[in-house]
Parts: C-alpha cells; structure tokens; sequence
C-alpha cells in the first residue's frame, strides 16, 4: 500500500472513530440549551407571581394580614380580650397606681356575686409581658403555674389565703400582656367564679377577629 493510500486509510479510520461523538455534540448541546431555558423561565414565572398573605379583620375591625394585626391595647383591648369584662357598669373601677405613673398596668377591678356570695376580678394589661409573669411568679411563690389553655395561658393558684383573707388564682397569656384575677372567701367559690363568670378570648384570636365575627 502506497504512503498516500495508508494516509488515507488513516484518516478514513481516524473519521468512523469520531462521527458518532461529533454528531451527538450538538444534539447535546441543544438539549442542554433547552433545559436551561426551560429552567430560566419556570424560574422566572415562579418569582414573578408570589403567593400574597390573606387579608384578615383585625381585633379592632381594620383589614390587614394577620402579621401586620396591632396587639389588643388600652380599654378597648381589655374589652376585647376578655368579653366578660364591663368596664361602663357601676360594678368595675379602674384601678389607679399613682407610683407607678404611665409604666404601671391598665387594671380594673369588678364585683360579682355567685350563689350569694360576693368574689372580685380583676382584669389587666401588663405595661411588659415578662415583668408581668415575673410579677406573679414572686406573688405566688411557692406555687408552680399550671399550663392551661394548649398552653397558651399560665393559672397561679395559691392553695393558702392571702393577708386579706381570701383566695386568690390569676390566668396570664403566655405571649400577651394580659391577665385576669379572682379572689374569694374559698377555693371553692374561686374556682367557680372564674369558670362561670371569666371569658377569656382564645390566645390565637387576640390579633384578629375568628371566622364567625367576619361573618356576623
């Protein structure tokens, strides 16, 4: 075989090796290309149509998400987180702490009477949530809290009367600010009195107003 025949025969050879690489480069190339793309623009329409927060009713009747809702504050708050709370009757009196200027709690204090018997409620906004629960931790020492409520509230329970003779249990919200307190002349009473005669607002619907007041 001549120099130039064996050349040939080479390059012949060296081109059957490298055709079937060369041709599937570009089918590749293009699907690669194409995936690319495709990828670009499912992207692309995923972060072009984010998912808006509902809008809710807020506890005050305003509309806006339940994220930018404001916390419940000031009578209308206490009002609204416990429904049992009459704050125009001649029973309830805001209590004044005049040491405590503007820093001190937003606090009434309520007569009601069970099976003839006369018991008292107290019902107040802590100035600060933590201060508030430290406050009843030293007012009931002694006495471990009992997670109540899916463990939303925290009830202070002393099993011995206080100084002035009665006893006394207090149910604070865990993340709120507020509080509520019973006192009577026994255990008994007091326990009655905050089963019967307390509504406190379930903890998830402080912010916002539940299903059936948008609907009323």
């Amino acid at each position: 075989m001549t120099e130039p025949a064996r050349a040939r025969h080479g390059l012949g050879a060296t081109l059957k090796r490298w055709r079937t690489p060369i041709v599937l480069l570009p089918l590749f190339a293009a699907l690669v290309y194409s995936g690319t793309v495709g990828a670009q623009m499912l992207w692309g329409e995923t972060r072009a149509t984010p998912t808006a927060s509902p809008t809710v009713t807020c506890w005050d009747g305003t509309e806006d998400t339940e994220e930018a809702c404001p916390e419940p504050t000031g009578v209308a708050g206490l009002r609204w987180v416990f429904p049992s709370f009459r704050p125009n009757t001649d029973a309830c009196r805001e209590v004044v702490y005049e040491d405590a200027g503007s820093t001190g709690p937003l606090e009434y204090v309520c007569r009601v009477r069970v099976a003839g018997t006369k018991a008292r409620v107290r019902y107040s906004e802590r100035s600060n949530l933590q201060r508030g629960l430290n406050y009843f931790g030293k007012r009931y020492d002694g006495f471990d809290p009992e997670p109540v409520a899916a463990g939303s509230r925290l009830a202070f329970r002393s099993d011995e009367p206080f100084k002035n003779g009665t006893y006394e249990v207090t149910v604070a919200y865990v993340e709120h600010p507020f509080a509520v307190t019973v006192n009577a002349v026994n255990e008994r009473l007091r326990d009655r009195v905050l089963r019967q005669s307390v509504n406190l607002r379930p903890a998830r619907y402080l912010s916002v107003r539940p299903p059936e007041d948008d609907e009323a």
